[in-house]
C-alpha cells in the first residue's frame, strides 16, 4: 500500500483539467479517481470505462456537481429544514420547491368571474393556507375568492374560502379543506363576489404550503 509522507506537489500542469493524481485497480484501464489539475474530482467505475461523474468549483463559494446525487441519510441544512432523503424532502430542506408560496395576481378593479389562468404545482406538496390582498380593498361588500385544484374547489366548506371583509385589505388566514397537492396539479383562482360600491382592485392570492 502506498504511503505519502510529505505533503504532494505538482507544477507546471499545461491545463486546469490535466490529472494530477489518479488511483486506480490492478484490472483498470482508466482511473477510478482523478484529481485534475484545477482541483476538480472525477469518480468513474473503473475498468475500461472513463472517469464519469465529477465535482467542482463553478463561482464565489460554489460547487458543482455534473450529475445527480443520491441521499443515503438526511441532509442537513445549515440555514435551516430538517434534511431529507427524498427529492421533495431535500428540495424543501433546501428552500425550494413547495417552500415558497404559488401566487396569482390579478390588476386593475376585480370582477366577478372565474379564473383562466393556471398555475401548476411542480412538486407534491401539503397546503397550509390560502391569503387575500388587496391594494384598494373592496366598500359596500366583501370581497370573496375561490381557489380550485385540478377544477374543483379546495373550499369544500364554502365559508372558509379567502374573504377580504369591507373595508379591509386582507385575510390573512383561510385553511382549506382539501390540501394534498400532486405534482403536476394546477390551481385556478375565481372571483365570486366583490364590493358594492368599491369593487377592490390589484389583488395577490397567495397559496402556501404547510
Amino acid at each position: 500500500m502506498p504511503s505519502f509522507l510529505n505533503l504532494l506537489k505538482g507544477r507546471k500542469f499545461t491545463a486546469v483539467s490535466d490529472a494530477a493524481i489518479q488511483t486506480s485497480i490492478s484490472i483498470d484501464t482508466q482511473p477510478r479517481l482523478q484529481v485534475d489539475a484545477g482541483g476538480t474530482l472525477r469518480w468513474g467505475p473503473g475498468g475500461s470505462t472513463a472517469v464519469d461523474t465529477n465535482i467542482s468549483r463553478s463561482g464565489v463559494n460554489t460547487l458543482a456537481v455534473s450529475g445527480g446525487i443520491t441521499l443515503g441519510a438526511a441532509l442537513p441544512v445549515s440555514s435551516g429544514g430538517t434534511g431529507g432523503t427524498t427529492a421533495p424532502a431535500a428540495r424543501s430542506a433546501l428552500g425550494a420547491g413547495p417552500a415558497m408560496p404559488l401566487c396569482f395576481v390579478i390588476p386593475g378593479i376585480v370582477a366577478v368571474g372565474t379564473g383562466k389562468i393556471r398555475i401548476y404545482a411542480l412538486v407534491a406538496f401539503t397546503i397550509g393556507n390560502v391569503r387575500a390582498y388587496a391594494t384598494t380593498g373592496p366598500t359596500g361588500a366583501a370581497l370573496i375568492f375561490d381557489t380550485n385544484l385540478n377544477g374543483t374547489t379546495i373550499f369544500t366548506t364554502q365559508a372558509n374560502r379567502p374573504t377580504i371583509a369591507d373595508g379591509a385589505n386582507y385575510d390573512a388566514t383561510s385553511v382549506p379543506d382539501v390540501t394534498a397537492v400532486n405534482a403536476g396539479d394546477y390551481f385556478t383562482v375565481d372571483c365570486d363576489q366583490v364590493g358594492s360600491t368599491i369593487a377592490g382592485s390589484n389583488i395577490t392570492i397567495q397559496i402556501e404550503p404547510a
